[in-house]
């Protein structure tokens, strides 16, 4: 479930942060060529976003075949920009896009898809109802064992509730 943790309580479609905006489980372990579904059941403005194995930023020109990170993907490898680059209130382009960076910014743009390996559809301009319907769900088959890290791309999602999931991919 990505999106809905699950209160009755919640006003319907949204609005009801802590215990919509999370995912669960928390955390699987999976075998290598398993396919996760992520379900968007709540309708809310959630968007899918894996981010590779071995992305760890102390670990200064990791992360490619002939140098890969050892460390496990956190929370903290993700780097969350300000709102104010023009994507907005997306912790990455909400169309997956990668950005170059602007020098007129303070922040290197292209840290923001640094590790990122696949993003589900936009949620923006897609109707509550769609989105509960299924319009932006995502699957994925996770063929290379490691951690990788899924979160809310909607950057209030990731920053105030750690809207996210660990995937442990074994042989």
């Amino acid at each position: 479930m990505f999106g809905l943790v699950g209160d009755p309580a919640d006003p319907p479609m949204g609005a009801g942060g802590t215990t919509r905006d999370g995912s669960e489980p928390g955390a699987i372990v999976i075998k290598r060529g398993t396919q996760v579904d992520f379900l968007n059941c709540s309708g809310g403005m959630h968007q899918v976003a894996i981010y590779d194995q071995g992305l760890n930023f102390d670990d200064p020109g990791c992360g490619t075949d002939a140098n890969p990170c050892e460390n496990l993907t956190t929370l903290a490898d993700v780097i969350v920009l300000p709102s104010t680059l023009p994507w907005g209130n997306f912790v990455s382009p909400p169309d997956g896009a990668r950005q170059e960076d602007d020098p007129a910014t303070l922040v290197n743009e292209t840290t923001a898809g640094a590790g990122l390996l696949l993003m589900g559809p936009t949620p923006v301009g897609v109707p509550g109802p769609q989105r509960q319907a299924g319009a932006i769900d995502l699957s994925y088959t996770f063929n290379l064992p490691g951690q990788y890290l899924v979160i809310c791309s909607f950057r209030p999602h990731f920053v105030d509730y750690a809207h996210s999931t660990f995937i442990l991919v074994t042989n």
